[in-house]
C-alpha cells in the first residue's frame, strides 16, 4: 500500500512460529547442603538446565555461583551451550565448602540465556563442635584412675552434629 510516498508493508507471522520459544528451566529450584567438616567441601549435587520450550535457546557464558568462596561450581556442561531438540539439557555440580565463616551460608546459582536468566537457591550449614572447658589436665599415679572430669560439648553451628562412639 502507498500512502503519501510511503511503502506501508504488512508482514505475517504464523501462531506457530509467534509460539515458539526455548524455554529454560532447571531442577532442581533448590540445593541444601551440610559440610562435610574437618575443611572437606560436602558431597557435590547437580543441577540440570533444560529447555521445555520449542525452539533453542542459548546458554551466555558459565552458569556461576554468586558466593563462590561457599559455592563451588564444577563440572560444567553447559558453557556456551545451544539447548534444542537434539541437545535440550545440561548440567552443572555444586559443593558447599563452610570455611571458618558463620553459617547458615545462603546464594544462587545462575544460568544466564537469551531466553531469560533462571536461578536455583543454594543454602549450606555446618555443624561445628566446641568443647568446653579446654584444656583438661588428667592426673593419676601408675596404675590408678584419675578423677572424673566434665567436658561440654556444643553444636555452634546450625546442621546437625553426629556423634560416633570410637572403641578405646
Amino acid at each position: 500500500m502507498l500512502v503519501a510516498g510511503i511503502v506501508i508493508a504488512t508482514l505475517g507471522v504464523s501462531s506457530a512460529q509467534a509460539l515458539a520459544a526455548g524455554i529454560p528451566s532447571v531442577a532442581p529450584s533448590e540445593l541444601l547442603f551440610s559440610d562435610a567438616g574437618g575443611g572437606a567441601a560436602s558431597d557435590a549435587q547437580t543441577v540440570t538446565l533444560t529447555n521445555t520450550g520449542d525452539a533453542a535457546f542459548d546458554v551466555n557464558g558459565t552458569p556461576a555461583a554468586d558466593d563462590p568462596t561457599h559455592f563451588k561450581v564444577t563440572d560444567v556442561n553447559c558453557h556456551n551451550a545451544t539447548l534444542d531438540g537434539v541437545t535440550p539439557t545440561c548440567s552443572v555440580t555444586v559443593a558447599f565448602d563452610a570455611t571458618d565463616d558463620t553459617t547458615p551460608v545462603t546464594g544462587s546459582l545462575v544460568f544466564k540465556t537469551d531466553s531469560g536468566d533462571v536461578s536455583v537457591s543454594l543454602l549450606g550449614n555446618d555443624p561445628r563442635a566446641q568443647v568446653d572447658p579446654t584444656p583438661r589436665a588428667f592426673v593419676a599415679a601408675v596404675g590408678t584412675t584419675s578423677a572424673a572430669q566434665q567436658v561440654v560439648l556444643t553444636n555452634t553451628g546450625s546442621a546437625d552434629l553426629t556423634l560416633t562412639l570410637m572403641p578405646v
